[in-house]
C-alpha cells in the first residue's frame, strides 16, 4: 500500500535552489526531518492511509509484502511489512540514508532517487570559507599568498596581480621553476617573476635550503613579499629548467641569492651599457672599452682559454666562493 502525498513542514514549491535547514532532508518538494515526522510516519511527505501511531503506519488493510508498503521514495529509507504479535501486519517506515560527511560547513541533503549531496555553504562558517576539511579561517586578508595558503576555496589559489591586488583565483598548475607569463599559471604559493614560477616568502624562514634566503623581502611581490632564492649554480649554469638561467641578485641584508630567470639575450662579450640582467649566463662589467657581458667564474678553469677569471674591487662572496668574471686576456 503506497502513501498519498501531502505537504509537511517547510514547502519548497520551487525546487531550483531549494536548500533545507540543518537536520532536514529534501524529499520531493518538501524539507522534513525524517526521524521525527510523526504526522506522516516518517514517509517524507506521504501521509499514512490508516492510523499513524508513534511514527508507525497501520494501513487500512493488512500488508502482506514489502512492496505494498513502498512509497516510491528512497530518501526516507526502505519501508517494510512487519508482522505484529496479534497476527496483524503493519507497514513500518524505513531508516533514511546517512548523508552526513562530518564537514561542519556543508549542507547534507538526500535528493531523490536517493542521492546524497553535500553542498558547501560559507554561511555556516563563523569566519573564513568552506573547504573540503571544514571551516577554515586565515590570518591574512583576503588570503595568504605564501605557502601554506589559506582563505580560498578548494580548487583556488591566492594570487597577486602585479599591482598589489590580492585575490582568490582558479589554481594554476605550473610547478616551481616552470616558465610562465602570469602568476595565475603557477601553483598556489608561487608567483611569476622574471618569467619563472618562484616561491613566495616574507622571511628567510619561509625558504628551503641551501640558501634559506628570501630575496627582496618587503616589496618585490605585493607590499610585503619576496621570493625564495633558487638552488641553482651561477657559474656552471645548472639547476634551472630548459630556457632558463641562474642569475645573481642582491639581498636586502647585503648578501646575494641566486634565482632562475628566463635566459637573457646578450652573449658574453656583447656591449651591455649597464644592463646587467640582459647578459646571458653572466654580469655586465665596466671595462676601459665600455661595459660588456662577462660570464661568472671562480677559477680560470671556468673560463674559455682566451680568458682569465678576474676579481671585482668589492669581492662577491656567494656560498663560500669568491666570484669573478671571465675577462679576455690582454
Amino acid at each position: 500500500m503506497r502513501y498519498l502525498g501531502l505537504s509537511v513542514l517547510v514547502s519548497c514549491a520551487l525546487l531550483v535552489g531549494c536548500v533545507c535547514e540543518p537536520g532536514q532532508l529534501l524529499c520531493g518538494s518538501y524539507c522534513t526531518n525524517l526521524m521525527d515526522d510523526s504526522a506522516n510516519c516518517g514517509a517524507c511527505g506521504f501521509a499514512c492511509v490508516g492510523t499513524c501511531t508513534f511514527g508507525t503506519c497501520d494501513p487500512a488493510g493488512a500488508c502482506v509484502t514489502d512492496v505494498q508498503c513502498d512509497d516510491g521514495r528512497s530518501c526516507n529509507g526502505r519501508e517494510h511489512c512487519n508482522a505484529m504479535s496479534d497476527g496483524s501486519s503493519v507497514c513500518y517506515p524505513g531508516s533514511p540514508p546517512n548523508c552526513t560527511d562530518r564537514n561542519e560547513c556543508t549542507r547534507d541533503l538526500c535528493v531523490e532517487p536517493g542521492t546524497c549531496t553535500n553542498e558547501p555553504d560559507d554561511a555556516l562558517c563563523d569566519s573564513g570559507v568552506c573547504t573540503a576539511t571544514g571551516c577554515e579561517s586565515c590570518d591574512e586578508l583576503p588570503c595568504r599568498l605564501r605557502a601554506p595558503q589559506c582563505g580560498c576555496h578548494d580548487g583556488e589559489g591566492c594570487y597577486e596581480d602585479g599591482f598589489d591586488f590580492v585575490s582568490c583565483e582558479t589554481a594554476g598548475t605550473f610547478p616551481l621553476g616552470s616558465a610562465c607569463s602570469i602568476s595565475y599559471q603557477c601553483t598556489p604559493g608561487l608567483t611569476c617573476l622574471s618569467g619563472v614560477c618562484s616561491a613566495l616568502c616574507v622571511s628567510d624562514s619561509d625558504c628551503p635550503t641551501p640558501d634559506r634566503t628570501c630575496l627582496f623581502e618587503g616589496g618585490i611581490v605585493a607590499p610585503t613579499h619576496g621570493v625564495c632564492a633558487s638552488d641553482c649554480d651561477v657559474v656552471r649554469q645548472t639547476g634551472c629548467a630548459p630556457g632558463g638561467e641562474c642569475a645573481l641578485f642582491d639581498d636586502e641584508d647585503g648578501g646575494f641569492g641566486a634565482l632562475c630567470v628566463v635566459r637573457n639575450t646578450l652573449a658574453p662579450g656583447a656591449s651591455c651599457a649597464g644592463a646587467t640582467f640582459d647578459c646571458r649566463d653572466g654580469i655586465c662589467v665596466n671595462q676601459p672599452t665600455g661595459p660588456v657581458c662577462e660570464e661568472w667564474c671562480v677559477t680560470n678553469a671556468d673560463c674559455p682559454t682566451t680568458h682569465l677569471c678576474g676579481r671585482f674591487a668589492t669581492p662577491i662572496q656567494f656560498r663560500g666562493r669568491t666570484l669573478g668574471s671571465c675577462r679576455r686576456r690582454t
